[in-house]
């Protein structure tokens, strides 16, 4: 036991460094050839009326025009070896590992915020540091959420082969709507929640493929929870998560339904209730809001006040 326990976190560092260095090299890649492409173009706007009468502007306009193509031809390259080169990362790191599924849970951890900590300054160019962020977003954004499926896509397998061989292990499905929780967040727009670090990239969650992913895995944790529920009837965690993916689908009525449910069973839900005050001033139910923020008020949470801001019957 103590092998895995000293061995697991070693991979995984490995295996993240290995992963940085070659996501560095295709960012290198780029910065190259566009620092390349742009000094050809400073050259040829400077040089412009020296070399108008000289066999040497075609020269430098081939150049500029070989340097292009090349970049294109070399990134559809890339493009393509990318993501099996990311399959054998993770094809490794399985085998080495003698817990796979928990060490790949540390190891998607470990990656979560990697796209913008990939550049360090010094204290003396802190200022810059917004700046190099945005960079490393822009350059490793999508090697991370690759890097990130391609790891809980193995999870997912592995629990469902699982299942099928024990179709009714609570403990299994709690795992594989754990899973599908954690996939489909990957996909939600974090831009959403007020993050201004990832509001200029917010078109890669806008993409179709994107959307239809998200709303994929949070339907299939919808009915791993759905599951639990309906052999643990009472299990309140299963109610908690199943309305917070509906809330992140925008089901307003299906999230107003399960709220409701979870507080008959377990009252004490504070976070449940005021969420479902919110969801009364949403749909229209005033009285029934009303009587949410008169319960959270006599309960002297501080959330009251913040709940009767959502009354307004412009809204309807």
């Amino acid at each position: 036991m103590s092998v895995k326990i000293k061995t697991a976190p070693l991979h995984v560092d490995d295996t993240l460094s290995h992963f940085r260095d070659l996501t560095r090299r295709y960012a290198l890649f780029h910065t190259l050839f566009f620092s390349f492409f742009i000094l050809q173009l400073v050259i040829l706007l400077i040089f412009l009326p020296f070399l108008a009468k000289s066999f040497l502007l075609a020269v430098v306009v081939a150049t500029t025009v070989l340097t292009a193509f090349a970049y294109f031809v070399l990134q559809f390259y890339f493009q393509t070896k990318k993501p099996e080169q990311f399959l054998q990362i993770r094809d490794a790191f399985v085998q080495k590992t003698e817990t796979p599924l928990p060490s790949i849970y540390q190891f998607i951890q470990r990656l979560e915020g990697q796209e913008y900590q990939y550049y360090s300054l010094p204290p003396s160019l802190q200022t810059l540091a917004p700046l190099v962020q945005k960079f490393s977003v822009w350059c490793h954004f999508e090697d991370v959420q690759l890097m990130k499926e391609l790891f809980h896509t193995y999870c997912i397998q592995a629990l469902i082969n699982e299942v099928k061989n024990h179709p009714t292990d609570l403990e299994l499905h709690t795992s594989l709507a754990k899973a599908f929780i954690a996939f489909y967040k990957i996909f939600k727009d974090p831009s959403k929640e007020g993050s201004v670090l990832y509001s200029f990239i917010a078109k890669e969650y806008a993409s179709q493929k994107t959307i239809q992913k998200f709303q994929k895995y949070a339907q299939c944790a919808i009915e791993e929870l759905k599951i639990l529920i309906h052999y643990l009837p009472h299990d309140r965690w299963a109610l908690a998560q199943l309305g917070a993916v509906y809330h992140d689908l925008d089901q307003k009525e299906e999230e107003r339904k399960t709220y409701e449910l979870l507080l008959q069973i377990s009252p004490q839900e504070q976070e449940a209730r005021y969420r479902l005050g919110v969801l009364y001033f949403q749909l229209g139910f005033m009285a029934q809001g009303l009587k949410v923020y008169d319960d959270l008020r006599r309960m002297s949470d501080p959330r009251a006040a913040e709940l009767i801001q959502h009354y307004d019957l412009s809204l309807l």
